[in-house]
């Protein structure tokens, strides 16, 4: 099944880091843009930043019965075609997707509320000094 595309708080006013000098500051700002959006859209999140040995998972986050591993990019300018998988690549998918799974089996007791587990993408652009949140569900297969 291909990605489907949806755009994320088009309207929301959102201060913009404007420098490139620090870009672990630019990812954790996009970073939260996207799970308070993702909040917003009736999403739980359930982790931030999960990391363990060979893996980092940006957003661990459920809705409707689907658990996903959200990969967030931050872009300074949106091109008009994304090449989605330079920007996760074969390794990335597979370190999300053991992330998802490891923290699955550390917390066992929601597998009873999952129906799928998915790679999800969220590229985070400007646009007139604001945030936009381009997401892509099911970015590569549904693992479960």
């Amino acid at each position: 099944m291909p990605p489907s595309q949806e755009k994320l708080c088009a309207n929301s006013q959102h201060d913009v880091i404007k420098t490139d000098k620090n870009r672990y500051a630019m990812g954790m700002a996009a970073e939260s843009f996207v799970a308070n959006e993702l909040a917003l859209k009736g999403w739980k999140i359930l982790s931030r930043n999960y990391r363990g040995l060979g893996f980092e998972v940006d957003i661990i986050g459920m809705k409707d019965r689907n658990l996903a591993a959200i990969e967030v990019k931050c872009r300074n300018n949106q091109k008009a075609e994304i090449d989605l998988a330079s920007l996760v690549p074969n390794t990335k998918k597979s370190s999300l997707k053991k992330g998802i799974l490891a923290w699955l089996s550390k917390n066992p007791n929601t597998a009873e509320y999952i129906d799928t587990i998915r790679l999800d993408l969220a590229i985070v652009t400007k646009q007139d000094e604001r945030m936009i949140a381009h997401y892509y569900s099911n970015i590569d297969w549904e693992i479960y």
